[in-house]
């Protein structure tokens, strides 16, 4: 059972930190001024500048920044050109989205809809991800590009639910013992009682 958390929890805003940090290079190339925020205090990931002054295609610049930008256990990323993954990877340190179709396919039309970044949570075969798209346009390529990263929510509420768990167990614990003491205690007041009949 996964745990649902709602858009205004300390988590995931940090989650979209995450995100936000690890592309905000990438934004720069797509032409487009978004609110990145300051990398928080997650899981922290490599990175590495990627300049678009150094790349004439978007596949050249795609293919660098994948290499460049390594996904954090419980994160992926896939470079996607004109609708199709194209880049995953080498050290897949995370998980593996490169061929989940219908996330591609949803994130090229919503990039395409929205003229830039996105942001977004989907239901896949990994679990809940929360996600950002950004478009990627290389002046000279008409080609379109699309940088996907993603965290893998499951895996990230992991150790709060555990807590939780934990929590719940230790509650019932501690109720069946005040119940059992609470019957002991009870039986000895009214043991008097008893007598008198």
């Amino acid at each position: 059972p996964a745990l649902v958390v709602g858009d205004d929890s300390a988590l995931l805003r940090e989650i979209d930190d995450r995100l936000a940090s690890q592309v905000d290079r990438l934004e720069t190339v797509a032409g487009t001024q978004s609110d990145v925020s300051s990398p928080g205090s997650g899981t922290e990931t490599a990175t590495e500048d990627v300049d678009v002054d150094e790349f004439t295609s978007v596949e050249d610049f795609l293919e660098a920044a994948v290499a460049r930008l390594v996904p954090a256990r419980n994160e992926a990323s896939v470079a996607i050109i004109d609708g199709v993954a194209r880049f995953r990877p080498s050290t897949l340190s995370g998980f593996d989205i490169s061929e989940d179709q219908q996330l591609i396919d949803r994130v090229v039309a919503e990039t395409a809809a929205e003229g830039g970044p996105v942001v977004g949570t989907a239901l896949t075969d990994h679990g809940s991800l929360r996600y950002i798209a950004i478009p990627v346009k290389v002046d000279g390529d008409s080609r379109q590009g699309v940088y996907v990263r993603a965290v893998e929510l499951d895996a990230e509420l992991a150790p709060v639910t555990a807590a939780m768990w934990t929590y719940a167990i230790a509650a019932l614990v501690m109720l069946m013992a005040m119940a059992i003491v609470g019957w002991f205690v009870t039986g000895r007041l009214l043991s008097p009682l008893r007598q008198l009949r």
